[in-house]
Order: structure tokens, then sequence, then C-alpha cells
């Protein structure tokens, strides 16, 4: 992780059928609990859909790795809901460099969060260390059955440029320049 991080924006509300704030910061390798929240907050489902794999247990080697994943440069983002008495963490997203100006996207939204926006603002600051860093290609491996996360990820970076389905994996690219 790198502190050549985008200056993150003020809290932003969200608005899906109910108002509610959100603000996003950057994640350390040391904020292994926000993590563990944001997973305990998903369904096994989500977290199959996540990690392509079935997850019953969240545990500290699972949070420790999604922080700090070895030998590869990241940014990671929390989304907090701020509400009068209390900050809950409700989400994550983590571009990885995989090399030749290439990254790896993942996004992570607890169940009752998810589908209010919480996911586009995530995206924003993401897309925007992606291309501060030269990371100009973008990809994506789902599951093909997590066709929520396939539309909401287009519509946030437009149609792929390529797309290979091998088993029941999507590999999907998109390029952030022209």
């Amino acid at each position: 992780m790198t502190s050549d991080t985008p200056a993150l924006e003020s809290p932003q509300k969200v608005d899906a059928g109910q108002q509610f704030i959100v603000a996003v910061r950057s994640l350390s390798p040391e904020d292994i609990e926000f993590v563990r929240r944001v997973l305990i907050g998903m369904s096994e489902q989500s977290r199959y859909l996540r990690f392509h794999s079935p997850v019953p247990i969240v545990s500290d080697w699972l949070c420790r790795n999604v922080l700090n994943p070895k030998d590869f440069e990241c940014v990671t983002y929390l989304a907090e809901h701020h509400m009068s008495d209390r900050v809950e963490p409700i989400g994550f997203g983590q571009m990885i460099e995989t090399g030749d100006g290439e990254a790896d996207l993942s996004l992570a939204v607890v169940d009752v969060h998810q589908r209010k926006g919480v996911g586009h603002i995530l995206m924003s600051h993401l897309i925007a260390s992606a291309t501060m860093r030269g990371w100009n290609i973008i990809q994506a491996d789902v599951l093909a059955e997590n066709t929520a996360a396939i539309g909401a990820i287009s519509t946030w970076l437009g149609s792929p440029v390529s797309r290979h389905t091998e088993s029941n994996r999507v590999k999907l690219r998109w390029h952030l320049t022209a």
C-alpha cells in the first residue's frame, strides 16, 4: 500500500430511498478489525460471490491477506456509515497492481448496504487512484452467477473491452483511457 492516495472527498450523502452519510478513507495493514466487520456483515452467499469459495468463518488470516497482498502494490479504501452515535464500516474496495499498467479490482459491501451507492463511491476513489498510478487496464474476475456485480461494475466502467468465460468465472477487462 502506498501513501500517495488522492485527497479524499468530504463525507457524501447516498440516497437509495433513505439518505445516509458515507465517508471513505484509506485502509492500512493495521486496520484488520474494519475488514473483519465488513466481512462479518456479509452473508455466507455474499462472501462466496466475493471470494469464489465458501467462507463460513472470517479468520484473522483472511483479513490480513485482504489488507496486505504479498509482493503487490495495492490501494484499499474503506466506506464508513456515519451515524449520530457511531461510525460503522460498511464496505471496502481494492485494486492490486498485476503488472504492465494493469490492476485487479475487488469490492465488498455489507449486505444491508448493497445497491445503495456504496460501491459507486468506492469505485470513484479506486479509479482516481488507478489513474494516478498509471494503471490503465482494470480487470475483475467474477463468478458467472454474480450478474449483479458484473452489471454494477459495467455501469461504472462501461462495457468491458474483453470478456472471457472459463468454467464458472468471467474475466472482464476495461481500459481507463481511450
